[in-house]
């Protein structure tokens, strides 16, 4: 795991100290409940051994009982995130933004309610 992805993830952590967080939910968790996954993340590259800004896209899906819960939390990851930029623990950011979200339910039942968030993040 790349330094950028365990700060973004301990940042997560203490936004919303109460959530489950894992890249994976498995068998045991609780809500609410967040899982993220990470793609990209390649440096641009301008020519032989030159190397320019990097970019990820991190995708995080809040998981709860409760449609308020969910909104609660989608909340505080916005605020956190969205137009980040500086020292994100030990990694420098020029810019986090979301570039998508996505609600919904996780069951046919509609109990679990759910938001997806895209986030680039850019350093």
């Amino acid at each position: 795991m790349s330094q950028l992805i365990k700060d973004f993830v301990a940042e997560l952590k203490e936004t919303v100290p109460n959530a489950t967080i894992r890249p994976a939910l498995g068998k045991y968790y609780k809500f609410p409940a967040i899982v993220y996954s990470v793609r990209n993340g390649m440096r641009t590259l301008f020519y032989v051994d030159s190397f320019g800004l990097k970019q990820t896209e991190v995708t995080i899906t809040l998981f709860s009982k409760s449609y308020d819960d969910v909104q609660l939390l989608k909340k505080q990851i916005m605020n956190k995130f969205h137009g980040f930029t500086g020292d994100l623990r030990e990694t420098n950011v020029s810019m986090i933004e979301i570039a998508n979200i996505f609600d919904g339910f996780d069951d046919a039942l509609e109990e679990v309610h759910r938001t997806t968030f895209v986030f680039n993040i850019i350093n």
